[in-house]
């Protein structure tokens, strides 16, 4: 079911272009999403719905929601300030996870060379791979760093630590000669430890002299 015919210039049909560019600033004043192109282009791309007698609360209606009448509500959503927090959220997420793995893909610069379909398959798979491994490697020790700053009574909130990142990558080195060798699983219940030594803060790492702005996380 549509809704009600709101108040011109939504509940009516636009007759003439300046009704329709009046219309379609309405619509934007409605939903903040729409805001995002000029009100002339939004006049443009609704003109074929008003020439067959839509109105722009129709073209609303029927933005937001299914055939079948299902709303989705992401007209509504849009305009909250939780939701576009969240969706900030996940783009860096996004953006910090395909630094990393620029990073780890450095000797192409970001491009596949492989000529077949299968190539290009087994680099992105093993640059997933290697990629997980990175992430998996940096959570494990974020983990064990807090844990130590709370053995030693450092304050540790929990709204710090949810900005946290695994995707750092200045600790990195992707040049050089890597060895893989098979080991032991360590017991925790003999008292060995799963990880290395946590380095002392205070005290100046050789490798900190090559520190790349590029790689701030």
């Amino acid at each position: 079911m549509l809704p009600r015919p709101g108040p011109a210039p939504l509940g009516a049909v636009p007759q003439s272009g300046s009704e329709a560019l009046a219309a379609a600033r309405a619509m934007q004043e409605r939903v903040r999403l729409l805001r995002r192109i000029s009100a002339e282009h939004l006049r443009h791309l609704a003109r074929p719905f008003w020439l067959a007698g839509w109105r722009p609360a129709d073209v609303l209606h029927a933005i937001d929601h299914e055939p079948g009448g299902r709303q989705h509500g992401i007209l509504s959503v849009i305009d909250s300030p939780p939701y576009r927090r969240g969706i900030k959220g996940m783009r860096n997420l996004q953006e910090g996870r395909h630094a990393l793995a620029e990073k780890i893909f450095h000797g192409r610069r970001r491009e596949l060379f492989q000529r077949y379909r299968e190539g290009m398959e087994d680099q992105l798979g093993a640059l997933g791979i290697v990629l997980n491994c990175v992430v998996l490697w940096n959570t494990v020790y974020i983990d064990a760093a807090l844990n130590q700053l709370r053995v030693q009574g450092y304050p540790v909130r929990d709204e710090d630590v949810a900005r946290l990142s695994p995707f750092m990558r200045n600790h990195v080195n992707v040049h050089g000669k890597y060895s893989f060798t098979a080991i032991v699983p360590a017991d925790p219940g003999k008292g060995a430890s799963a990880t290395r030594q946590l380095r002392d803060p205070d005290v100046r790492d050789e490798d900190e002299d090559d520190f790349d702005e590029d790689d701030s996380w």
